[in-house]
This record gives structure tokens, C-alpha cells and sequence, in this order.
């Protein structure tokens, strides 16, 4: 069941990131990632302070569970591979996407690997709740960093990569961060 979830979520994913915007995918999937890992923590809380309460509430990790997997299925599954052949320069984009494609597998080892003492240390409610955390952090990273790449070609995402040292950001808009490129007439 949850593979069907999987699988099914990827294919709406794949219809959406045209019309929805990669940036607003990965803050959606996020958010909903966030609040799929905190209410599994909710669950193994309750059920570690009333056991009587575990059966009755299998429903609910369950449905967090599915939450989960359908909202890294729409955002972070499939987003950032193809927001990664678009940002990457053309000159380094075959070493970068290995690169990052081996930090993303490294990293998921990492965490597979130590889960068990995670959750040795912080519980399974505590373990549910960093990774929300974890989550949360990741949005607020795309709020501040991620541009929108919808309908822009690659020629312009790599200008406006260009341009990124000589500029500051100030604030926050939907398509991402705004940029105030200095004034050439300001030069002393």
C-alpha cells in the first residue's frame, strides 16, 4: 500500500511542478512533512505514556505515516533533482549533480544508519519531532535561498546566479529572493 501511495504521489508530482512551481512544491511538501513527522511524535508520545491507547490509535500513525510519504513523494522526492539540473551551471552540471546526487544518498545513509541510537537517546516521539525540525529548517531555506525556476530558461537562471555576489538580498517574495543589483551610476 504504501509503495501504490508512493508511486501515485510521484506521478501527480510530475503533472503539478509545471503548473504549481518547484519552490512552492518543496515549501508545501515541507510543511506537510513537518507536520506528519510531528504528529507520528504525538502518537509515540501518547502511546509511551498509555500503552491501552496504542491499538485504538494505529489508525493515526498510519494515516502520518501516508501523510508523510505523499508529501516527500510531491516536494522532496522528485523537486530536487529536476531544481538541480536547472540551477547547476552547464559547464559543471554532470560533476555538481554527481556530487550532490551522492551527498543526498550519503546523508540518507546516515541517518538509516543511526536511527536506532537516535531514538535510543531521544525516544521515538523525540526522534519524529528533530526530523520535523529538520523539516521545517529545509523551508526555511528554500523561503530564503531557492529562486522559482518556473518558466525562466536556463540562460537567465544562470544570470541570475551570475549576479548573485554583486547583489544583496532584502526580502522575500513568492518567486524567491529579491535582489537589489547595485547601481552602476553609484561606482566612486
Amino acid at each position: 500500500m504504501v509503495a501504490a501511495v508512493n508511486v501515485l504521489a510521484i506521478i501527480v508530482a510530475c503533472a503539478m511542478m509545471d503548473s504549481l512551481g518547484r519552490r512552492r512544491m518543496l515549501i508545501i511538501g515541507g510543511l506537510a512533512m513537518a507536520v506528519a513527522c510531528g504528529s507520528l511524535g504525538v502518537y509515540y508520545n501518547i502511546s509511551r505514556s498509555n500503552e491501552a491507547t496504542v491499538d485504538s490509535l494505529g489508525w493515526f500513525a498510519l494515516l502520518s505515516l501516508i501523510g508523510y510519504i505523499v508529501a516527500f513523494s510531491l516536494g522532496w522526492g522528485p523537486v530536487p533533482m529536476l531544481l538541480m539540473s536547472e540551477v547547476l551551471p552547464t559547464r559543471a552540471r554532470g560533476m555538481a549533480s554527481g556530487a550532490a546526487t551522492m551527498a543526498n544518498w550519503g546523508l540518507a545513509f546516515v541517518v538509516t544508519k543511526f536511527f536506532v541510537s537516535l531514538q535510543v537517546i531521544a525516544g521515538f516521539d523525540g526522534s519524529f519531532w528533530l526530523f520535523g525540525i529538520a523539516c521545517l529548517l529545509a523551508v526555511w531555506f528554500v523561503l530564503r535561498h531557492v529562486p522559482e525556476t518556473k518558466g525562466r530558461s536556463l540562460e537567465d537562471i544562470e544570470q541570475y546566479f551570475r549576479d548573485l555576489p554583486k547583489a544583496s538580498f532584502t526580502f522575500l517574495s513568492e518567486n524567491g529572493p529579491k535582489v537589489n543589483r547595485p547601481n552602476s551610476s553609484n561606482k566612486t
